[in-house]
């Protein structure tokens, strides 16, 4: 709503909000975003971390998706919980121990990637 034709409360307020997101998604906060604030720098760390963690995510997604189809979908439906070791074992004609061991076997591959993708962002 509109107060006067001097300012504008909701356009505002959707310049604080996409300059709010844009500091999630970089990182990078201005300073007049909690300049008012007294508990500036530990919101201000607080956004930077869910930033770290979003890119964290982005990774592992991407890594995620670049598994071949049949590893991609048994994963998928194990971490999503839409189905339990026994129904994916049935599902895919194969024994519970077996896919036990490639679940564990796709993690286990994942967090290598993952960690190797980390390890070199922090070096450059």
């Amino acid at each position: 709503v509109q107060t006067s034709y001097l300012s504008s409360p909701t356009e505002e307020e959707a310049m604080l909000n996409m300059e709010l997101t844009e500091a999630f998604s970089t990182g990078e906060i201005a300073p007049h975003l909690l300049k008012a604030n007294p508990d500036a720098a530990e919101y201000a760390e607080d956004i930077r971390m869910i930033s770290l963690m979003r890119m964290d995510y982005d990774l592992f997604v991407d890594c995620v998706e670049s598994l071949d189809e049949d590893e991609h979908q048994l994963i998928c439906d194990y971490m999503g919980k839409k189905k339990y070791l026994k129904e994916l074992a049935c599902d895919m004609g194969m024994s519970y121990s077996h896919i036990k061991y490639k679940v564990k076997d796709i993690k286990k591959m994942l967090m290598q990637d993952v960690v190797e993708c980390i390890e070199k962002n922090w070096r450059d």
